[in-house]
C-alpha cells in the first residue's frame, strides 16, 4: 500500500519518498514497468545481429595496432 505512495515524477527525490514512507528504494524500483522499444532500436539490433553472425570479426583488424 505505501509503495503506491512513491511517484518517480514528484519534485521530492525518490530516495525521500521511500525514507518518509518507510519503503525499501528497491522494492519501489521493481515495481517499475519496463519502457517498450522503439522499432527503430529493434531494427537496429537486429541488423547489428546479423552482421555479428556473418562475422564476428568484421572490423577488428581495422582497430587492432600490430
Amino acid at each position: 500500500m505505501r509503495r503506491a505512495w512513491i511517484t518517480h515524477l514528484e519534485a521530492l527525490a525518490v530516495v525521500r519518498q521511500c525514507q518518509l514512507a518507510g519503503v525499501s528504494r528497491a522494492t519501489t524500483y521493481a515495481q517499475r514497468h519496463p519502457r517498450p522499444v522503439a522499432a527503430e532500436d529493434l531494427l537496429l539490433l537486429r541488423l547489428l545481429d546479423e552482421e555479428y553472425t556473418v562475422d564476428r570479426f568484421t572490423g577488428a583488424a581495422k582497430w587492432s595496432c600490430c
